[in-house]
C-alpha cells in the first residue's frame, strides 16, 4: 500500500506581490513574445538616431556617413511600423517616449521630417570659378568625351543615374494616376525619388551639368536645383501622416502639378 507523500505549495492570492526571485513574463504567445522584440527595436532605433544627430551637429561624424546611417534608420523604423500589430501597440511617437519616458527631442524632429538634415538643410552650391576665354557646355563636355580626348572638358551626369531618376519621377507619377493615396504607398516612393534626384544633381554642389551653361549665360556660375524643394515639402508632409491617412484630392492635385513640374525642371536642368 503506497501513500502520497508529496508537499503541495499553497495557492498564493491573486492579490499577493510576486517574490522577486521569480521571473516576469512579458509574453505568453510567439506573437507577444515578437511584438515585444520589435517595441525594443523601436526603443533602440530612436536612441541611435538621437546620438547620430548630436554626433552630427557636433561635427563628429562625415556628412556622408551621416545621411548614409540616417536613412538607414529612419528606413528601419518605417520598416517596423508597417506591421498592424505593431503599429496598434506603439500609437504615437509622443506617447511610446513618454510611456517608456524616452528624451530623444532631436531623434523625434528627425522621424517627423523623415529626411536627414544635411536634405532638409541643404547650403546653397559654392560659385566655381569659370574660365572666360575658354567657356563650354553641357554638349561639348559630351562631345568630348564620346570623342575620347575631353579630359579637360565638364563631365555631364551618369547615364544610369539618369535613367534611374526618370523612372523614379514615372513610377511616383503613375502611382498617383492609379489612386495611390496612403501614406505608405506613396512616402517610400518619393523617398526613392529624391534621393536618385540628388545623385544626379547634389544638392551641396550644384547641378553636375549645368555650372558652365549658368555661366555661359552671365550667372557666374551653378545655382541649386530648385524643384527638390517641391519634393522635400511633399516628403515632410507625408510623414506627418499616419501610414494608413490618405491624402486629400486636392493634395493630390497639388502633389502631380508640383511633381510635374520638377520633372520637366530636372529635364531642362540636363539639357542646359
Amino acid at each position: 500500500m503506497s501513500y502520497y507523500t508529496g508537499i503541495t505549495e499553497p495557492a498564493r492570492p491573486a492579490s499577493a506581490p510576486l517574490p522577486l526571485t521569480d521571473p516576469v513574463k512579458l509574453w505568453t504567445t510567439p506573437t507577444d513574445r515578437d511584438l515585444h522584440h520589435d517595441l525594443a527595436e523601436l526603443y533602440s532605433l530612436l536612441l541611435s538616431l538621437e546620438f547620430l544627430e548630436k554626433a552630427y551637429v557636433r561635427d563628429q561624424v562625415s556628412e556622408e556617413e551621416y545621411e548614409r546611417n540616417c536613412v538607414r534608420l529612419l528606413g528601419q523604423w518605417g520598416t517596423l511600423l508597417k506591421s498592424e500589430a505593431v503599429k496598434g501597440a506603439f500609437g504615437d511617437l509622443e506617447g511610446f517616449m513618454g510611456k517608456y519616458r524616452i528624451s530623444a527631442p532631436a531623434a523625434a524632429y528627425r522621424i517627423s521630417t523623415g529626411v536627414p538634415a544635411s536634405f532638409e538643410h541643404a547650403p546653397a552650391p559654392p560659385v566655381p570659378e569659370v574660365s572666360t576665354s575658354t567657356p563650354q557646355t553641357l554638349s561639348s563636355s559630351n562631345t568630348a568625351g564620346s570623342g575620347g580626348g575631353g579630359g579637360g572638358g565638364v563631365q555631364g551626369p551618369n547615364p544610369q543615374k539618369v535613367a534611374s531618376a526618370v523612372q523614379n519621377f514615372i513610377t511616383f507619377l503613375d502611382a498617383l494616376k492609379l489612386s495611390y493615396r496612403a501614406k505608405d504607398q506613396l512616402h517610400p516612393l518619393l523617398s526613392d525619388l529624391i534621393q536618385s534626384v540628388d545623385a544626379v544633381i547634389p544638392p551641396h554642389t550644384g547641378a553636375q551639368s549645368s555650372s558652365s551653361t549658368e555661366g555661359a549665360e552671365g550667372q557666374g556660375g551653378a545655382r541649386p536645383f530648385e524643384g527638390r524643394g517641391k519634393i522635400l515639402y511633399w516628403l515632410i508632409e507625408l510623414n506627418k501622416m499616419k501610414a494608413s491617412d490618405e491624402c486629400s484630392e486636392e493634395q493630390v492635385r497639388q502633389m502631380m502639378f508640383d511633381i510635374e513640374g520638377v520633372y520637366g525642371e530636372f529635364f531642362r536642368r540636363l539639357s542646359g
